[in-house]
């Protein structure tokens, strides 16, 4: 098995989620990057869908500020 697909531990089905062409679409990015960047997800029989809690979360995370690229 593949863990870098693997879903959450805790998919709540009840939460907002987006497909990959939704995802892609939300972190401006296109389907080929989506699927490199390993952000959990879940696949139902031929559906690829991103809990959007999931997505904001992989966004903090990866988000750097401004002042970090900066040369002391």
């Amino acid at each position: 098995m593949n863990d870098k697909k693997m879903a959450p531990a805790i998919f709540n089905m009840a939460a907002p989620v987006k497909t990959r062409q939704e995802a892609a679409q939300y972190l401006r990015v296109c389907l080929s990057t989506l699927s490199k960047l390993e952000i959990p997800s879940i696949k139902v029989r031929r559906r690829v869908l991103y809990q959007q809690s999931v997505l904001d979360a992989w966004l903090q995370d990866h988000t750097q500020r401004g002042d970090e690229n900066v040369k002391k």
